[in-house]
């Protein structure tokens, strides 16, 4: 889709008039200023932005912080032209991570900056059909779709000069769908083209956490955020491997450094949630949560955490995670996971007609959910055998939600 909407940020009004006079010269009318970073968040949220011109140095809110924000607040893929009167080491690390490459030194010059706007939105306009494709992976992602993000990697994705993102983005499909000795070794193959790759690495260090080898997941935080100070979702993921590491009060104080930068950095309360959802403080949890804009990936996360408890035969305790996750997360992420796993649980535990009321619950909420169904038919059948009753009423019109998704194999009725 052409570049249309743009945003200009910035507390000087002498340099977003510059910028909207460059702007009007080259046609372009939707055009949204905003005075200082805050500003900027909200326009972005109430607005399809497809450019933001920023300076980088800002008062209210920091460049470092508003782009930060702006990128994990919004799914799609958005470029960035920003200005800056002198960057330090630190800034220009931080821009690398991010990925911010089209930059103006201050004077700004009427003719510099219309060049630079012309081949930036040159470029976004004629993206070759793989990049296209790599942001579409990348938006399923975010919308915690793997499945859909796998249909579209092919094998041009796969080499030069994409196979690094494709490795990244292939390591983060495996991770959601829980298949972490792959994940990891797609997170290998990327950063043995680019060791510095700041998503890649995080991404590795969350598959070291995930699978117990703490100590290297806080090794490469460390090390990355010492390279990339101003990075606070470094900080952020540091902070989640602590508690993993079960370290709360080192995730305690890291938290800390980052609420001192920017107290309302999404990912933060995310992690700051899972860590009260730990320590079973559910009152501060659903205060942290309460808005949330990753709800998919806490249910995730707080699956994962029951499934480990189950393994465990730590069944009370597993099923007491499902039923305060259902709780919190309700109306805030699909949970037909979690109720399914809540099932698996109850019938471990024998109580099979909780399980049953779990498992159709989970499939009625997700008809494709063929592991929901399977696992009702095994538990029906229990039940059947058990002389347990159920409602024969709720059986039929399982099958017939089954039926529009596939010819079914009916469950006891």
């Amino acid at each position: 889709m052409p570049i249309e909407r743009i945003m200009i940020v910035d507390e000087v009004e002498a340099n977003m008039l510059f910028f909207n006079v460059v702007l009007t010269a080259l046609g372009y009318k939707n055009v949204v200023t905003a005075a200082n970073g805050e500003i900027a968040l909200r326009e972005a949220k109430k607005q399809n932005i497809q450019l933001v011109i920023s300076a980088w140095e800002m008062s209210i809110m920091p460049g470092t912080t508003m782009v930060q924000r702006l990128k994990s607040d919004r799914k799609k893929y958005v470029p960035y032209l920003l200005y800056s009167k002198r960057m330090t080491d630190q800034d220009i690390a931080l821009t690398r991570d991010l990925g911010l490459g089209d930059i103006l030194t201050m004077p700004l010059d009427r003719a510099k900056a219309t060049t630079a706007i012309e081949a930036l939105i040159e470029r976004e306009n004629t993206l070759p059909k793989e990049e296209v494709t790599l942001r579409k992976i990348e938006v399923y992602l975010a919308e915690g779709k793997p499945n859909d993000a796998l249909q579209l990697i092919d094998a041009k994705l796969k080499k030069p000069p994409y196979s690094l993102r494709c490795n990244c983005l292939l390591g983060q499909i495996w991770t959601m769908t829980g298949q972490l000795a792959k994940a990891e070794e797609c997170f290998k193959a990327a950063l043995a083209e680019d060791p510095n790759h700041f998503e890649t690495a995080s991404a590795l260090a969350n598959v070291y956490s995930r699978t117990g080898r703490h100590e290297l997941a806080i090794e490469q935080l460390q090390s990355m955020s010492q390279k990339s100070p101003k990075n606070i979702s470094v900080m952020v993921n540091l902070g989640s491997a602590y508690v993993e590491a079960d370290r709360p009060e080192d995730a305690k104080k890291t938290f800390a450094t980052v609420s001192s930068i920017d107290p309302d950095f999404s990912p933060l309360k995310d992690e700051q949630g899972k860590l009260a959802f730990k320590e079973g403080d559910l009152s501060l949890a659903a205060q942290l949560l309460a808005e949330t804009q990753n709800g998919d990936g806490l249910a995730r996360h707080f699956n994962n955490m029951a499934i480990g408890l189950t393994h465990r035969q730590a069944f009370e305790q597993a099923i007491a995670t499902y039923e305060n996750a259902i709780k919190l997360l309700n109306n805030k992420a699909k949970t037909h996971a979690l109720r399914y796993n809540l099932g698996l649980a109850l019938a471990k535990k024998g109580e099979l007609l909780r399980a049953f009321t779990e498992l159709v619950i989970s499939f009625k909420a997700d008809p494709s959910f063929d592991k929901a169904y399977a696992a009702l038919a095994r538990v029906s059948k229990q039940m059947t055998e058990q002389g347990i009753a159920f409602d024969k009423n709720l059986v039929r019109e399982v099958n017939q939600l089954r039926a529009q998704q596939k010819p079914p194999v009916p469950i006891a009725s």
